[in-house]
């Protein structure tokens, strides 16, 4: 029913995208989010500041790219007990090397005598469905963030355990720029995404 949409009828490895999916195949894959049990999403807004990316970034995509995941790292692995899995979809100018260097910065601050296990690597989305599941949890919360369309950010708003927004200046006190379960996000509690 579905292999005449293009986005599904590939030859060799495809993947669910929100953006380009047809909107009868979006339709489905958020039905089935929504009923998915046993998993949350970690998400770090950042904010496209120009002064932050011209003096903290250096101007360079790569290094905000990288400082957002050091700052969706930070904190979340710190188990010894678990062993950590993580994938980064591979982007035209991804390397390992800036990679590894965020995943260590985001371990630097754990405990100094933990011993944890965790191994990383770059991968194809065509390859990973799970990331799949990623892109529709972003396109969610962006197409809330910049549309005003809320809808899909709500029906999925319980699979969000946290989301950082990262740059929100008018909120860094009291961490109210972290959003959980008992403080959900939401347009009005954050300052304005206008440039």
């Amino acid at each position: 029913m579905y292999n005449s949409i293009p986005s599904l009828n590939k030859k060799e490895g495809w993947y669910l995208h929100a953006k380009d999916d047809h909107p009868e195949v979006r339709a489905k894959f958020f039905e089935l989010l929504r009923e998915m049990k046993g998993f949350k999403v970690y998400m770090v807004i950042g904010r496209k500041h120009l002064e932050i990316f011209n003096k903290k970034h250096n101007n360079n995509a790569s290094e905000f790219y990288f400082d957002v995941l050091h700052h969706l790292l930070k904190n979340r692995m710190h188990l010894e007990s678990e062993s950590y899995m993580l994938y980064l979809a591979q982007r035209e100018k991804s390397t390992l090397p800036k990679f590894t260097g965020s995943i260590e910065k985001a371990l630097e601050k754990q405990a100094v005598d933990a011993k944890l296990t965790y191994k990383y690597v770059i991968v194809k989305s065509s390859e990973f469905p799970e990331l799949s599941v990623v892109d529709y949890m972003l396109w969610a919360l962006m197409r809330y963030i910049v549309k005003g369309e809320a809808r899909f950010y709500e029906a999925l708003k319980d699979k969000y355990g946290l989301i950082i927004d990262l740059y929100d200046r008018d909120n860094y006190e009291d961490r109210k720029n972290y959003y959980w379960s008992d403080n959900r996000f939401a347009k009005e509690k954050a300052s304005s995404f206008e440039p």
